[in-house]
């Protein structure tokens, strides 16, 4: 009985340390909220005001369903303005993983932001908006 018991969590701790260590928005997200350069900003969905706004039903609608705004913002370090170009490539690149569907895309290397999505029609889980500006 002792062997079976081992022999399960020793597949069960190769089970755990075989999920992928594969970089996401999300990491991304929370390991720069706390390097120097990045300021992060919660917003709550209530800061639209919808009071002045003609919205149809279905539209109310998907306005109540927003949980949260999460914003991620770098200023460019002076003293190191590689760093900027480092950053976009890094999300650029999560960016385009299977996971993200991009919907548009503006602007040049210069200045410019994307649309994408997780998700389809009526079950969008995330809505990710990526804007630069040098």
């Amino acid at each position: 009985m002792k062997t079976t018991t081992f022999y399960i969590m020793g597949v069960m701790l190769m089970l755990l340390a075989s999920c992928s260590q594969e970089p996401t928005l999300q990491k991304y997200f929370v390991e720069s909220s706390d390097e120097s350069g990045f300021m992060v900003l919660d917003i709550a969905p209530t800061i639209i005001q919808t009071d002045k706004v003609k919205l149809t039903e279905e539209e109310k609608i998907a306005l109540n369903s927003l949980d949260k705004f999460n914003v991620l913002a770098y200023t460019t370090d002076k003293n190191n303005p590689a760093k900027l170009k480092q950053e976009q490539e890094k999300v650029k690149s999560l960016l385009k993983g299977d996971e993200y569907e991009e919907l548009m895309h503006l602007g040049s290397n210069d200045q410019g932001a994307s649309i994408h999505t997780v998700g389809e029609g009526d079950a969008i889980e995330e809505f990710v908006i990526y804007a630069h500006n040098k």
